[in-house]
């Protein structure tokens, strides 16, 4: 690290505005069937998220990222790792920077082992009359 001299520090609070949507994201569990979320997806991305099995250790999950506004009318960052809603995604079909309504529809049985697996709705959204 260099040396930083206070001349070079600017003025955080009377110079700058904030630019960004809070890069804090939010790990969107939904709680009951037929919850959704109107958001916009921009990507994937791998986070680092404490292992299922072992809360001591972490395991590095892809999750699809998204941009919603809140009931507080302020915008934020939504993260989900489900492999299946992360599936939906990955295959390419929705472009980054698309609208979407994504409906959680329950825990459903998988066909090749006891295990439950999230299910999702997932709609892309355009604007109204169009």
């Amino acid at each position: 690290m260099s040396l930083i001299l206070l001349k070079d520090i600017p003025d955080l609070e009377k110079d700058f505005e904030v630019e960004s949507i809070n890069l804090a994201s939010e790990y969107w569990t939904p709680e009951k069937e037929g919850e959704k979320r109107r958001m916009i997806f921009m990507g994937l991305e791998v986070q680092s998220t404490p292992d299922h099995n072992d809360p001591d250790k972490s395991v590095d999950l892809l999750c699809a990222v998204f941009v919603m506004r809140g009931e507080d009318n302020e915008f934020r960052t939504v993260v989900n790792g489900s492999k299946r809603l992360v599936g939906m995604f990955e295959n390419g079909k929705v472009d980054k920077g698309k609208p979407v309504q994504i409906t959680y529809l329950g825990k459903k049985k998988n066909r090749n082992n006891a295990n439950m697996s999230d299910s999702w709705d997932v709609r892309t959204l355009k604007p109204k009359g169009k």
